[in-house]
């Protein structure tokens, strides 16, 4: 989810919650239709709920995202049939999830402060971020067997632990860190927002920050770029999205050399290394992005839809997120 999109309406604890799942059927609705990329299926989220940030594919088998507004996890089957699990703080606004080490999922809270952790049948704990209004982003497993998460108010990254121990580490020159993904290098990888930069931390703790050198004009034209999502890509680089007036996608080297390209009126967001080897992203106007390792670009439309998250499912499709309402999957010809 783009940072700019999330509205802030208006001592460490953990509490252990079960909640009775509602949900449980097929989405009334449910379409498919003929897709440039193949075949496009979108299911409507029971109720009109609103998915929001990333998606995840999960140690059951599932699809897990998260509903911003509604305070609630969802689940999906890969045949459509959803799930929904309510997080015990009311003001929660989950935005990352990730699958753990621990066969779990872990998911931030960003209005709640917290790290939640659900298991496939539903039971959540959630543990308090020792830094008040971090606002935690987005979230990831670490090559450690630790999850690794962006405090983008805090200026932090942190690592809780399967056990729930959390600990914080301090950006030298702090910008919003939001995106964070596990690099071809085994380190950790993240995108600063307010100031243009990557950065990169070891599992030790020790953080290399990387002014972004826009190669492309475009990039910045009409306006300040941010970088948002981050992947590793199928060449062995970096990949990111940088969103705000001027959207594109740029790429960075182990040795630091970024290359970036502009994507045409649009900000894009979510961005995953696709099953075709290539670098799938959603884009805010309503599109999906498809990017090989070189930079050429295909852009699909999505007719009015606002995508967000992007993952591949254990299906090897292609899933997303939709803000108006929708997951959306992307079969192959």
């Amino acid at each position: 989810m783009n940072a700019t999109r999330l509205l802030r309406l208006a001592c460490p604890l953990l509490v252990l919650f079960v909640f009775v799942p509602f949900g449980g059927s097929l989405p009334a609705h449910a379409q498919s239709r003929p897709f440039a990329a193949g075949q496009i299926t979108q299911y409507p989220l029971p109720q009109g709920h609103t998915p929001f940030g990333s998606i995840a594919k999960g140690p059951d088998g599932n699809l897990w995202f998260l509903e911003y507004p509604a305070n609630l996890v969802g689940k999906m089957t890969t045949q459509g049939v959803v799930t929904e699990y309510r997080i015990p703080t009311q003001t929660s606004r989950p935005v990352g999830i990730t699958a753990g080490p621990d066969g779990n999922l872990w998911f931030t809270e960003w209005w709640g402060n917290k790290i939640g952790r659900i298991t496939p049948t539903g039971k959540i704990t959630e543990y308090s971020i020792p830094t008040p209004n971090a606002y935690p982003a987005d979230i990831t497993a670490g090559p450690d067997g630790n999850l690794w998460f962006t405090e983008y108010d805090g200026e932090r990254i942190g690592k809780i632990t399967p056990k729930g121990h959390i600990t914080e580490y301090a950006l030298p020159r702090g910008g919003g860190p939001y995106g964070i993904t596990v690099g071809p290098d085994g380190n950790l990888w993240f995108t600063e927002y307010a100031v243009h930069k990557l950065g990169k931390i070891t599992v030790q703790g020790h953080i290399t920050q990387y002014r972004i050198h826009y190669t492309s004009r475009q990039c910045t034209k009409g306006g300040v770029s941010n970088p948002y999502g981050i992947t590793a890509g199928p060449d062995g680089n970096i990949w990111f999205t940088t969103a705000g007036f001027a959207g594109c996608v740029g790429k960075m080297t182990m040795q630091g050399h970024f290359t970036t390209y502009p994507i045409p009126a649009s900000s894009p967001a979510g961005i995953t290394t696709g099953p075709d080897g290539n670098l799938w992203f959603t884009e805010e106007v309503g599109a999906i992005g498809r990017m090989t390792s070189q930079g050429i670009l295909t852009q699909y439309s999505l007719g009015g839809t606002s995508p967000d998250g992007i993952t591949v499912g254990p299906d090897t499709n292609l899933w997303f997120v939709e803000t108006v309402g929708e997951i959306g999957m992307i079969t192959w010809q």
